[in-house]
């Protein structure tokens, strides 16, 4: 019979069960541990503090001893803070964000919906100017100084949102995503505020229905990790053997030879849609689309490097280094509207493509042409050992619940 460091040894590696192991072994008596950190990565040293604070019902409800609301405790810690209950609550710290930095929720009108949310403006807001942080930090006072709390009111996640957004690494773990790291007692405070429960780790990693979750991305509230993502409160597995992502925004189906956009928020569209231009996630998918139509594609997968190639008839269409594209090779696509590299610029080391785009609507240049051509070796399918087939049988979706 298979011991439960067996299990975690073939689930999550050999380094994560023996790190446990060593540490202390009484944590695989945790109940369901496989399923807790079947995908939260290999790596087990940044768990083991939390995994025995788990094991030793930190985490139990007891008797709430913190008499003071979150309102209280954050004006405490230096905040003016209020509940919201509407989208013109919601969009109304907007103000404080500079160009190009919102958060995604000012485009959900739902969210306040589906999430408890407490947005906390510093009381001396005014005094602290963006122009001042040349070299931004999640945790400077202009990071921390305009927060939301966001706490799915089905319970089990927790997120705190940064006033940098996307500018800095993490900016949804903010405080790491633990209220008691803005003051003492505060995450005991919310939990009886709102009758809910949830946990909170350091790093890339969030608690969701029991599970820990090792993200490596997050797009317009997609978390995308090894092998899942979660959009808002809905946890997908993937497929390994005929599914991977690509930027965190797209998942390629290999049988069906099909992107799909992971992004569902309505509202991100319709912003786009008013200034009369495609979403960058929609001009991604588009122009990938087109230069696998009709051909006959394989992929293969490099572990060591940690590595996806997708091939078109031989050649490269795009690789992929930990999910993300570093070598591009258009030779047909054009796009909707322009090309955006909102989900590329930061990847993107090589690139091979028309200069100037034959769009539908007009035409727009690509930002790239100054970067080298991928790799001649890098073009050609290499051997057949690394092929994988892409005709296996339709599988099933694990909804994770």
């Amino acid at each position: 019979m298979k011991t439960m460091y067996d299990i975690i040894k073939r689930q999550n590696g050999e380094a994560f069960a023996k790190a446990i192991l060593h540490y202390d072994e009484s944590l695989f008596d945790i109940p369901n541990f496989a399923r807790l950190v079947k995908f939260a990565g290999r790596n087990a040293l940044p768990l083991l503090g939390k995994l025995k604070e788990i094991k030793d019902g930190a985490f139990k409800k007891t008797e709430e001893k913190c008499l003071k609301s979150p309102y209280e405790l954050l004006s405490e810690a230096g905040y003016n803070a209020f509940y919201v209950d509407s989208l013109e609550k919601q969009n109304s710290i907007k103000k404080y964000f500079a160009k190009g930095e919102a958060l995604c929720t000012f485009r959900d009108a739902h969210r306040f919906e589906k999430f408890h949310i407490i947005h906390a403006v510093k009381k001396n807001v005014d005094k602290i100017k963006r122009e001042d942080f040349i070299n931004p930090e999640r945790q400077d006072e202009y990071g921390t100084s305009v927060i939301s709390i966001q706490v799915l009111k089905t319970g089990g996640f927790i997120s705190i949102k940064n006033r940098y957004n996307s500018e800095v690494r993490l900016p949804d773990n903010t405080f790491d995503s633990n209220p008691d790291n803005i003051i003492a007692g505060l995450s005991d405070s919310i939990k009886k505020e709102f009758n809910t429960d949830f946990d909170s780790l350091a790093g890339a990693y969030l608690f969701f229905n029991g599970m820990i979750l090792n993200y490596l991305g997050e797009e317009e509230g997609v978390y995308c990790g090894k092998n899942f993502y979660l959009n808002s409160s809905h946890f997908c597995e993937i497929d390994k053997d005929k599914e991977f992502l690509v930027q965190n925004v797209l998942l390629f189906n290999t049988q069906k030879k099909k992107f799909e956009i992971l992004i569902t928020n309505t509202d991100y569209y319709n912003w786009y849609d008013e200034h009369g231009i495609s979403s960058p996630v929609i001009e991604l998918e588009y122009m990938l689309s087109q230069e696998i139509e009709g051909k006959k594609l394989q992929v293969t997968h490099d572990k060591k490097e940690n590595r996806t190639t997708l091939f078109a008839d031989g050649e490269m269409v795009f690789s992929m280094k930990d999910g993300l594209i570093d070598m591009l090779h258009l030779k047909k696509a054009e796009c909707l509207n322009y090309f955006s590299d909102d989900h590329l610029n930061q990847s993107l080391e090589y690139y091979a493509g028309k200069k100037r785009w034959a769009a539908k609507y007009g035409s727009g240049s690509v930002p790239y042409t100054n970067l080298p051509k991928p790799p001649v070796m890098k073009l050609a399918m290499p051997v057949k050992k690394q092929r994988l087939s892409i005709n296996k049988q339709p599988g099933r979706q694990n909804d994770g619940n």
